[in-house]
């Protein structure tokens, strides 16, 4: 059971340390396209 529980754990963190990698991603095009409109 113990094992599940850290998997799980594991598994939230890999997602939230993607979503957060995409996140930065998707700000830094933006902020670009910003800079080039401005």
């Amino acid at each position: 059971m113990k094992l599940k529980i850290s998997l799980l754990m594991f598994t939230i963190f890999i997602l939230l340390f993607s979503a957060s990698t995409v996140f930065a991603l998707t700000v830094d095009e933006i902020m670009d396209k910003m800079e080039e409109t401005a």
